[in-house]
């Protein structure tokens, strides 16, 4: 668009989410000079080359374990509510994440586990790199009620 010979007439129209108030600063109308097309049209291109993978946070338990000794990974699959089913999420970790997953699975302790979801072709789903691995301390509202009466 910004190579079209009317490039100057370019109009953009941005509609704020209703959730959120729009900035103060600034006016109703954004203008962009001619000379600034070179470097419009090269963030469109890295914008365009850039995948943007949105992370996922799953929360569930560990129910398998799979880690030969020597390995600095293991395979993790932690069951939990995806898409209103409970599903098996394959999870790759490593070192202490690892070792919490094995402590989680043993104390039967939900988890929380947040990175960029997969789904193969056959409807696996995995999380190749997690950003998050780590025992849920949520307590509910049943426990916390119970322990401030006793």
């Amino acid at each position: 668009m910004v190579s079209a010979p009317n490039g100057s007439d370019l109009d953009i129209t941005f509609q704020w989410a209703l959730t959120a108030a729009p900035p103060r600063a600034g006016g109703d109308t954004v203008e962009f000079p001619t000379e600034a097309a070179g470097a419009i049209r090269e963030i469109g291109h890295l914008l365009r080359d850039h995948v943007r993978v949105e992370d996922t946070v799953i929360y569930g338990f560990v129910s398998s374990l799979d880690r030969d000794p020597d390995d600095e990974e293991g395979v993790v699959k932690v069951k939990a509510l995806v898409g209103n089913r409970v599903r098996p999420v394959k999870i790759v970790l490593r070192g202490d994440a690892y070792h919490t997953a094995v402590e989680a699975h043993d104390l039967k302790l939900r988890v929380i586990v947040t990175g960029p979801m997969m789904k193969t072709g056959a409807g696996t789903l995995s999380m190749p790199r997690v950003h998050l691995f780590r025992v849920d301390d949520y307590l509910p509202l049943e426990t916390s009620a119970q322990s401030r009466s006793a």
